[in-house]
């Protein structure tokens, strides 16, 4: 089990949460988990990076069983300096990442936050397959096999994988969607991110191999075969490519969409007029019906910068993230889409690098208060009846 920060719990946090949650076991829409010394997460190879050097911290803790891969080739010296800013930009405190985080250190993460967990849903993140077209399904199985064990099984008792539809042919993407079906259980969908910068050098991690993925005639070929299983898509883009989201879910009216991360509109608590154009995006996006809207994504690319903070220091509480632009996307989010369309999602152990799960869980529960919609039958939708519904739990 990691060694997991925990700061005290802000009153007004511990209030709400006993106000409004008391006695509602909640599910957890949102979440990953990796154990980077025995499998190949993307974070493996982010735990050999100088990170004393690129950020003035060491790695607090390596993860049991984590070494070298064996006749690794050191990275070029470019090259380490722009995984460690990709690395920060994107998902702030490096600790976070480079730890394991296992069913356990989720649930931990709930009890400390006096919160009972229903169940969870696990979100895949970027398996480093072998060269195998089907190497995907090494992530779905392991999260299966994981957690079905008397200590775990409330956690990922739903579970989005990754199928490649930009690379594979159609007949190899049915096949895998063939094998996640029949050897996890708790399959329910894909994530295939198309955030893509416009511009420039990279800020963030490159997830995305082009522009305009979504608009990709082959991508497309391929996406059909979600309706062909009655599969769920998790859309997570940049704010700017919400309005291709959009066309995407007006496109194929049969499957059923979930916003991640509120579309992350980068640079949107510094420029007013990203939010302002966030505003309309999301309105049209709320539009089609078969779109859905999670409560996550505390992430650095909105432009604050609550994770810049010494390993272990207190994060922003819930009633600052309800009075900050955080605050405005939740409120804005709930507006369009309805409580009957919203879930929540801690994206934990990312979101941990900016903020404690109790913080962020006061902060949506502060914001639904203040809207007037905070009802115990809201706050079961939004909290609970809502992704069981979505993802068949």
């Amino acid at each position: 089990m990691s060694k997991i920060q925990r700061p005290p719990v802000s009153h007004e946090a511990s209030s709400v949460i006993e106000e409004l949650l008391r006695g509602v076991p909640i599910v957890d829409a949102h979440h990953h988990l990796w154990d980077i010394g025995n499998t190949p997460p993307v974070q493996r190879g982010m735990a050999f990076l100088p990170w004393t050097e690129l950020a003035g911290e060491p790695v607090h803790e390596f993860p049991p069983g984590l070494t070298p891969p064996e006749g690794a080739e050191p990275l070029p010296e470019d090259q380490v300096k722009a995984y460690g800013k990709w690395t920060a930009n994107s998902f702030g405190q490096h600790n976070n990442m480079i730890q394991n985080y296992l069913p356990a250190d989720l649930l931990q993460e709930f009890a400390h936050a006096n919160i009972e967990l229903d169940s969870s849903v696990f979100i895949e993140c970027v398996w480093i397959a072998p060269d195998d077209k089907f190497g995907d399904l090494g992530e779905t199985k392991w999260v299966q096999e994981n957690c079905a064990n008397p200590t775990s099984n409330k956690v990922a008792k739903a579970i989005i994988g990754h199928v490649n539809l930009l690379t594979l042919s159609k007949d190899d993407a049915r096949e895998l969607f063939k094998k996640h079906i029949a050897q996890v259980p708790n399959f329910r969908g894909i994530r295939f991110t198309i955030t893509h910068e416009e511009g420039g050098p990279n800020r963030f991690f490159p997830l995305s191999p082009k522009p305009h993925i979504a608009q990709d005639p082959h991508w497309l070929d391929n996406f059909s075969l979600l309706g062909e299983f009655g599969l769920s898509f998790e859309l997570w883009c940049f704010g700017y490519q919400i309005v291709e989201g959009a066309e995407l879910a007006k496109q194929f009216p049969g499957t059923n969409f979930v916003l991640d991360h509120f579309g992350t509109p980068v640079d949107v608590y510094t420029d007013d007029a990203v939010y302002k154009k966030w505003q309309e995006d999301i309105t049209l996006l709320a539009s089609n019906p078969n779109v859905y809207a999670k409560l996550s994504g505390l992430m650095p690319p909105l432009g604050y910068t609550y994770h810049r903070r010494k390993w272990g220091a207190p994060g922003p509480t819930a009633r600052m993230l309800a009075e900050s632009r955080f605050g405005d996307l939740v409120r804005k989010t709930v507006e369009v889409f309805g409580v009957d369309r919203c879930m929540f999602g801690s994206n934990f152990p990312v979101d941990k690098g900016s903020a404690d799960l109790a913080e962020l869980i006061g902060c949506y529960l502060l914001v639904l208060k203040a809207s007037g919609l905070a009802s115990p039958e809201n706050i079961a939708k939004v909290f609970r009846e809502n992704a069981k519904k979505f993802y068949r739990i």
